[in-house]
């Protein structure tokens, strides 16, 4: 995934908002990703970048680069119930 623009968006209620996420089965990149005055309203998590989604491969011969993520003018409210309430 290359050149990528997220403007002038909101987002309510999800689990996750700005979010990149990668799995080191296959070679790839992620760079040049931008996200532009974004709100985020009762989210899980308002930021999330993963390099490694699922479990390492046992032998893992490729990797995805990431380079190049901007996050500009970003605001947002985290909710807390969103796995349910811990006792």
């Amino acid at each position: 995934m290359e050149n990528v623009l997220y403007r002038n968006s909101t987002m309510t209620g999800q689990e996750n908002g700005c979010r990149v996420k990668t799995y080191s089965d296959k070679a790839g990149r992620v760079r040049n990703i931008t996200w532009d005055d974004i709100v985020i309203k009762k989210t899980g998590d308002c930021v999330t970048v993963n390099a490694n989604y699922k479990p390492t491969p046992p032998h893992p011969t490729n990797f995805i680069d990431v380079q190049d993520l901007t996050f500009r003018n970003i605001v947002g409210t985290v909710r807390h119930d969103i796995f349910g309430a811990i006792s």
